[in-house]
C-alpha cells in the first residue's frame, strides 16, 4: 500500500511538472512573439509595383495622400484621403478618421519626403503597418 501511494504521488508530481513546463514554454513563445512585433519596423517604403499590388489586393486598406489640398486637387491616386502633413493639426486630423492603428495604412506625398515625415508621426501615434510609396505621386504617374 505504501509503494502504491508513493507511485501515485510521483505520477501526480510528474503530471504537474509536465503541465507547468508546457505553460512556461507557451509563455516564453508569447513573449518572444511580442518582442518581435515591437521590434519590427512599422514604416516600410514600397516600390510602385509593390504599392500597386497592395492596393489591388483583396485586403481593405486606407490610402492617405499627405500633400497640401491644392496638390491633391491637381491629381491623386483613386480612393486616397487627403490629410495634409504640413497642417499643425495633422495628428488630430488623422485621429479623426477613426483608423485602426493595427491595420495597414498606405501613404504617399509628392516625391517621398513628406510621407516619410508623416510615417514617423504615425509611428509615434502607435500605427504598426505604414506602407510608403517610393518616389511619391510623381513616381506613381511616371511611366
Amino acid at each position: 500500500m505504501k509503494n502504491t501511494n508513493i507511485i501515485l504521488l510521483l505520477t501526480l508530481l510528474l503530471l504537474n511538472f509536465a503541465c507547468t513546463s508546457t505553460t512556461e514554454a507557451q509563455q516564453e513563445e508569447k513573449e518572444v512573439s511580442t518582442v518581435e512585433q515591437k521590434t519590427a519596423p512599422a514604416h516600410e517604403v514600397l516600390s510602385k509595383a509593390d504599392f500597386k499590388t497592395m492596393l489591388e489586393g483583396k485586403e481593405k486598406l486606407v490610402l492617405i495622400d499627405v500633400r497640401r489640398p491644392a496638390e491633391f486637387e491637381e491629381g491623386h491616386i483613386d480612393g486616397a484621403i487627403n490629410v495634409n502633413v504640413l497642417d499643425d493639426n495633422f495628428k488630430e486630423n488623422l485621429l479623426g478618421l477613426g483608423l485602426d492603428p493595427a491595420k495597414k495604412v498606405l501613404v504617399y506625398c509628392k516625391s517621398g519626403a513628406r510621407s516619410g515625415r508623416a510615417s514617423k508621426a504615425m509611428e509615434q501615434m502607435g500605427f504598426l503597418q505604414i506602407k510608403d510609396l517610393k518616389g511619391g505621386y510623381l513616381g506613381w504617374v511616371k511611366e
